[in-house]
């Protein structure tokens, strides 16, 4: 048995006015229900359009429980794609599956492509009304694709211009970070296989730096300049200091008391004394948490009108056009 791929586009005429997975040669197509089920799998309770933008380049490689190894590349744009008649560029996606470990290859060689962003100059899609779905994609085309994909493997891997990246890796989405990604995905690949975590490979601009990395890929690459914050020590927050008001004042406490304490037993006003010391003690400790207490935020219009009204949820452009 060998992967199976899938063409995400549409035609050009108004008859064919919606996105849709198409299979490669024989196989069958997919609903985007189903995409969104693989999807679900590498983030649970999201959908393709949460983590991927279907107007841009990205790439998810993953792995599913009953699937296998899935890939998900979107956002490409054919060299030679017409417009479609709203006169606007039709853009296409790729979706590849394969259950057996001896499939990986074409899923990994097509990885790194996407990576290299070689993918949409080869793609073989052509568009024509006379097909059912307003395009088609050429099999003698799709496996010269798949040849330079597993020549990528063959030739093994590249030295990274930046070397090769660290295990759980987020970085800014350039050239360099990609390539850099590639290598490594290929020397795993090559050296003892794939890693272990769900999500291996996540190249996407719908997420910001640091839902990316609490979504743990392998390599993860993103759009948001945040990613150098990521490795900052956060800031020491308000409350931090509340509690370490409070420690101090009880502190306090504990050492006068036991000096009054001392005095009493030896000065028949020491019990004065005491009394003096903890009310100077307690309305310091006082003023101290007043300072430095985290204030208390007030309610915000915007978000008391989202709880109350909760935005509605996305039209999926897979099945609405753009």
């Amino acid at each position: 048995m060998t992967a199976l791929w899938h063409v995400l586009s549409r035609g050009v005429g108004a008859k064919h006015d919606y996105y849709t997975w198409a299979g490669v040669g024989e196989g069958p197509g997919l609903t985007p229900d189903e995409v969104d089920d693989l999807v679900a799998e590498a983030w649970p309770g999201h959908r393709l359009e949460d983590l991927l933008d279907d107007e841009r380049s990205s790439l998810l490689l993953f792995h599913h429980g009953t699937t296998g190894l899935v890939l998900i590349v979107t956002g490409l744009f054919p060299a030679d794609a017409p417009l479609d008649f709203h006169r606007r560029t039709i853009r296409a996606a790729v979706l590849g599956r394969a259950t057996q470990k001896d499939d990986y290859d074409d899923i990994i060689g097509m990885t790194v492509l996407g990576l290299r962003e070689q993918i949409a100059r080869h793609l073989p899609l052509s568009w024509t009304e006379a097909a059912k779905l307003g395009f088609r994609v050429d099999s003698d085309g799709w496996a010269k694709l798949l040849h330079k994909a597993r020549d990528v493997l063959r030739g093994g891997p590249q030295k990274a211009p930046d070397g090769q990246p660290a295990a759980g890796a987020v970085r800014l989405d350039t050239e360099a970070a990609r390539e850099a990604a590639a290598g490594g995905l290929i020397d795993r690949y090559l050296g003892g296989g794939l890693p272990g975590r769900r999500i291996i490979v996540l190249r996407t601009s719908r997420v910001d730096a640091f839902q990316l990395r609490d979504l743990n890929p392998w390599q993860g690459l993103t759009t948001d300049p945040d990613v150098r914050r990521l490795g900052e020590k956060p800031a020491v927050e308000d409350s931090s200091l509340f509690d370490d008001a409070i420690q101090l004042g009880a502190q306090a406490i504990s050492r006068s008391f036991k000096f009054a304490q001392q005095q009493a037993r030896r000065n028949p006003l020491g019990f004065l004394l005491l009394l003096i010391v903890l009310a100077g003690v307690a309305a310091g400790t006082y003023a101290l948490v007043r300072r430095t207490a985290p204030a208390q935020p007030r309610p915000s219009v915007t978000a008391t009108a989202t709880a109350t009204h909760p935005a509605a949820s996305p039209v999926r452009s897979s099945s609405s056009g753009r």
